[in-house]
């Protein structure tokens, strides 16, 4: 599996900033359509495994890094990009 490059990480956190630009909800919000996507997801091949426990991993940075805004600011924009995706899906 190739890295990211560093436009590749650019990207996503320009894409994690305007997720949570746009978002008008609560991080308790963002913390339960997280548990319900693990919830339901179905592993088949085992990478889900990894999804589920890098989705956990985001969940405890934005409860347990309140004084460290650019912690808590790239674990908000992924989990509102899993909720995103988890919508379209």
């Amino acid at each position: 599996m190739r890295g990211l490059s560093y436009s590749d990480r650019e990207l996503l956190l320009r894409v994690f900033d305007d997720l949570k630009a746009a978002w008008q909800g609560s991080d308790q919000e963002i913390l339960q359509d997280s548990l319900a996507w693990a919830r339901h997801l179905a592993p088949r091949f085992g990478f889900e495994h990894a999804l589920i426990r890098d989705v956990t991993a985001l969940s405890r940075y934005l409860v347990n890094n309140k004084s460290a805004t650019d912690i808590t600011a790239i674990a908000r924009g992924g989990l509102l990009y899993v909720r995103t995706l988890s919508r379209i899906c």
